[in-house]
Formats: C-alpha cells, sequence, structure tokens
C-alpha cells in the first residue's frame, strides 16, 4: 500500500525513511516491497506546490477635503464681488457721474445729478424759406457743421465765388450759417448777397420767336388768306378783312401752348392757349419786354408793331385760343 507524507501529502518513495518532497521523517520505517527487486522506476519530476493567490488592494481615491472645497468658494466670490464693483465703478465715470454723487442720488440726498447724455446728431434749422444767390468775401473754409468746432474743413474756396444756399441756426442755438446747396456750411460773416443782374431785354422778333417753329402752319394760313383774298375781290368785300388760319396741335414754345396761327392783311398772328397774363410772363421771361398794356417792345427803326391781348374780342380768333399775339404795320 502506498503511504502519503502526513505534512505534504507526498507518496512516499519505497525504502525511503525521509519524504522526498518536504524532508519529514515517516513514522514507520520502509518496507520493503517485491518490486524493490525489479529495476527501479524513475523518479516523477519535481513539481513545486500551488501558491495561494494574494488579491492586490484596489487604491480608492482620498475624501474631498471640506477645507479646500470652502476656500475655492470664497476665491470664487471674492472674484465676482470684485467684478460687479469694477463694472459699476466704469458706468459712473462713462455717465459723468462721480461715486459720491450717485451714491447720494440713491439715498434721495441730491435731487438732480448731472448726467451727460449722448450728443444728438445736428439737424438743419433752416432760418430763410428759399435758396439764396450768394457770393465768398474772401478765402474761407467750407466747414462739415455750422460750428466753430466743427471739424476738419471740407475743402476751401476761394474769394467771389458764386454759391446758392439757405440760412441756417449754427450748432450753438445763436449763430447764423449759410448752409451751401451740395454740402458745408460758412460763416454769416463769410459770404454776402450776390448783385442783383438786370434781365437781358431783346427787341421782340415775330418770325425768329415763332415763324421758323411754326413755318409750315403758316403757309397753310397764307394759303387761306389768298383764297380769302379772292372771295372778297369777286364779291367786292372788304379786302383788309380776309383772313386766313391754321391749327396748331398744342405745340409748347417759350414756356406757353401755341394753338393757332393767322394770316391777315399786311399782319400775322399766333394764338394761345393760355390767358394774357400766363403768355405775357412768358414773354418777359424770355427776354422781351411786354408793357402792361400788352404792348411788346420790337426796338427802334422797326415798322411792325407787336401786341398780346384776349381773344375774347374776335370771335374768329377766339375757336383758335385765349389770346392772340399780333404783329403788322
Amino acid at each position: 500500500m502506498t503511504e502519503f507524507c502526513t505534512q505534504c501529502g507526498a507518496a512516499r518513495i519505497a525504502g525511503n525513511r525521509f519524504c522526498a518532497h518536504c524532508g519529514k521523517a515517516f513514522a514507520t520505517a520502509a518496507t520493503p516491497s517485491p518490486a524493490a527487486a525489479s529495476p527501479a522506476t524513475p523518479a516523477s519530476p519535481y513539481v513545486p506546490p500551488p501558491i495561494p493567490f494574494q488579491a492586490q488592494p484596489v487604491h480608492q481615491p482620498s475624501p474631498v477635503n471640506r477645507n479646500q472645497l470652502l476656500i475655492g468658494g470664497v476665491a470664487l466670490a471674492a472674484l465676482l464681488v470684485a467684478g460687479i464693483a469694477w463694472w459699476a465703478f466704469s458706468d459712473l465715470q462713462v455717465n459723468g457721474i462721480q461715486p459720491k454723487a450717485k451714491a447720494a442720488v440713491d439715498k434721495g440726498a441730491v435731487a438732480t445729478a448731472p448726467v451727460a447724455s449722448a450728443e444728438a446728431p445736428y439737424a438743419d434749422d433752416f432760418l430763410s424759406p428759399a435758396d439764396e444767390p450768394m457770393v465768398t468775401r474772401g478765402p474761407v473754409a467750407l466747414l462739415p457743421l455750422p460750428g466753430q468746432s466743427a471739424g476738419a474743413p471740407l475743402r476751401s474756396m476761394p474769394e467771389n465765388a458764386a454759391l446758392t444756399g439757405r440760412w441756417v441756426r449754427g450748432t450753438d442755438g445763436t449763430s447764423r450759417w449759410f448752409r451751401v446747396n451740395g454740402g458745408g456750411y460758412l460763416p454769416a460773416a463769410a459770404v454776402v448777397a450776390a448783385p442783383a443782374t438786370a434781365p437781358v431785354v431783346r427787341p421782340f422778333d415775330m418770325n425768329a420767336a415763332f415763324g421758323a417753329p411754326l413755318r409750315s402752319y403758316f403757309e397753310v394760313a397764307e394759303r387761306e388768306h389768298r383764297r380769302a383774298l379772292e372771295i372778297a375781290q369777286k364779291k367786292g368785300g372788304d379786302e383788309t378783312a380776309a383772313s386766313g388760319f391754321a391749327t396748331v396741335p398744342s405745340r409748347s414754345l417759350v414756356g406757353v401752348t401755341v394753338t393757332g396761327v393767322g394770316a391777315h392783311w399786311e399782319a400775322s398772328t399766333v394764338m394761345f392757349r393760355e390767358n394774357v397774363g400766363t403768355v405775357a410772363a412768358a414773354l418777359r421771361r424770355a427776354g422781351w419786354q411786354v408793357a402792361r398794356d400788352g404792348t411788346i417792345n420790337v426796338g427802334p427803326d422797326v415798322a411792325e408793331s407787336c401786341s398780346i391781348s384776349s381773344a375774347s374780342q374776335w370771335p374768329e380768333f377766339a375757336t383758335y385760343g385765349a389770346t392772340v399775339l399780333s404783329c403788322g404795320v
């Protein structure tokens, strides 16, 4: 029977007094066995005993220190308070209120405190209803605003420079400045009213004024006039009363509307849609001198005379317009 070591549990080799594995002495002597006479069996290879597994401890994070949390919270609160204080102080400085004055206002100790408001953009405060012609008194700088502290000049203007514009109130609320059309301002002392120019008066010439643009219509009126003369001669009528007319399809000339022309005994006429006053004003604007009675200046040494009158005096003219311009000898 195989014997085992009581210490390590290894099988006893026959004939050994001590355990071949741990060296402990066996309690009984070795008993020879019949198998001893046979060739010795090779010993089994040494197998080390198993080493029991020991688990390594897992590292656990150390608990948070409450003192560190407290210190961090205090520091954060201090930064927040400092930021709010800096913002409030900056706001007071920007608005022009010193901290002490601001505190007094908050407590009701000061009724009003000077608060600087943002300057509103300038808007023209016109003092004249319409444009006026001016000239510069001398070399002067054209400014971007009507004030002495208006900034860099826009450009310089020479003496006697002609300009137009309107008067405005300065940025100080009292001074007068001239706002130039096209941009820029000049102080009142830098400009003077432009000298008045006399209107150009020229002798009136019926052919130059209306003859060329209305030539084809006058030709029609002259043919009608010749036909009227023939009829008057055949009937023994008054040849000086014969007239020929031609309708003009509303043509605008010198600011008025021509509606017809006429050919007469040593005379020619032009009819207008507008009344006498409107026609007279248009002729004056064109440079011709028209008297209050409607007589038009045709110049010296001219046998022909011209005038304007209401067409209502002659029914045959009234069918072509409201006003008649007549020129003849």
